[in-house]
């Protein structure tokens, strides 16, 4: 006796089918972001502590202006 498995994959709804290139354009979105050194060093200068901050003249409010500074009017 032999047993056979198929496997197919079911497309989804129509919703599934519609929403799709918009999912894949928004993940393409955030692999730019996050591999953007701009978007690294704000992580990096949010990971430090307020005093660390402090020491580079900084306050946690200001690190993206002050990363993005030349983009701001």
């Amino acid at each position: 006796m032999a047993a056979n498995t198929t496997n197919i994959k079911h497309p989804g709804t129509i919703v599934d089918l519609l929403t799709k290139p918009f999912v894949a354009f928004g993940n393409f979105m955030v692999n730019i972001m996050e591999n953007n050194s701009r978007y690294r060093e704000v992580e990096f200068l949010q990971a430090l502590s307020d005093e660390d901050l402090a020491k580079r003249g900084l306050k946690r409010d200001d690190i993206v202006r002050h990363v993005f500074g030349h983009l701001f009017v």
